[in-house]
């Protein structure tokens, strides 16, 4: 996963990563420090973005999504809709470089970020996400990116359809998404990913203790970019 995103950057190409793992406990573990290295090593110029997928019913199909949008754009729960609105405003002209950049995807992100989301995904769902694919592309762009988002087998299927394409549409941008899954997905989804290039599934064997422990620092010792062709 480290020399992957090392790979991403220096090469400006997309890549996803799924773990499987069963309990989802080492999956999770892994995860977290993962994210924590990449902070760490890399700093300001990777950005980093995390969610975990709700159960269905629960909460938006789209929650992640918009959630992701929100902490990109330096949005938190308790900003105010109008507030909100013009940080995604800010954040769309600061990609395009001028003010009038951005506009064709506004309306649909700004859709994602409101409160009443769910009333909007029952009417044009699709376009918010078409919206958000547009916004990552134009924001890795910027600035190399991580997505990193755990229980994968809870997203409906337009949102596993978008994941699983995004090595393609964004083929040529420093793009990593690193996702984490139980067995459900390989059962939704026998070919998940496997038709695609820069993608790889690893499944995990249920670890604990100090298993675990030796088990992350082996597979994530630090990693200089010196060190990657």
């Amino acid at each position: 996963m480290q020399h992957t995103l090392v790979h991403s950057r220096q090469r400006s190409t997309a890549h996803l990563i799924t773990l499987i793992e069963g309990s989802g406990r080492a999956r999770t573990r892994l995860l977290m420090e993962f994210q924590r290295r990449v902070e760490e090593s890399h700093g300001g110029p990777v950005r980093v973005l995390a969610g975990t997928v709700p159960a269905p019913h629960t909460a938006s199909a789209l929650s992640v999504p918009a959630e992701i949008l929100a902490a990109y754009c330096g949005i938190d729960p308790s900003t105010p809709e109008p507030y909100a609105l013009a940080r995604l405003r800010a954040t769309l002209n600061r990609f395009g470089g001028d003010p009038a950049a951005g506009t064709d995807v506004y309306a649909p992100l700004a859709r994602l970020l409101s409160p009443r989301r769910a009333a909007h995904e029952r009417e044009k769902p699709g376009e918010m996400l078409r919206a958000w694919g547009v916004f990552l592309a134009r924001a890795a762009r910027e600035q190399p990116l991580v997505l990193i988002w755990d229980d994968l087998q809870h997203a409906d299927d337009a949102l596993l359809d978008m994941v699983e394409r995004l090595t393609q549409t964004h083929a040529g941008l420093p793009l990593l998404i690193v996702v984490g899954a139980d067995s459900r997905l390989p059962d939704r989804r026998p070919g998940w990913a496997t038709a695609h290039p820069r993608t790889v599934t690893l499944s995990l064997s249920p670890e604990t203790g100090d298993a675990l422990d030796r088990l992350l620092e082996s597979l994530l010792p630090p990693v200089r970019e010196s060190e990657v062709a």
